[in-house]
């Protein structure tokens, strides 16, 4: 019966639950940023391919205008 009421008065179980509770609340708030942010990083990743894709053609365009001429 000791180890029994030993058990209930310890603390360290109930600190425990608070810091599980803490990180699922951190966990559901980290999915919650990606969920909105996920279309607009995406938007933007899209326009920087574009971009790029845009410059790398030019440029190669712009190579083989001087090397041919």
């Amino acid at each position: 019966m000791q180890h029994l009421l030993a058990f209930l008065a310890e603390e360290d179980g109930a600190i425990t639950i608070e810091w599980v509770a803490l990180a699922a609340g951190v966990v559901l708030l980290a999915l919650g940023v990606i969920v909105v942010l996920v279309d607009p990083v995406t938007g933007v990743a899209i326009g920087i391919k574009s971009g790029l894709g845009t410059v790398v053609s030019d440029t190669l365009a712009n190579a083989t205008a001087t090397s041919s001429g």
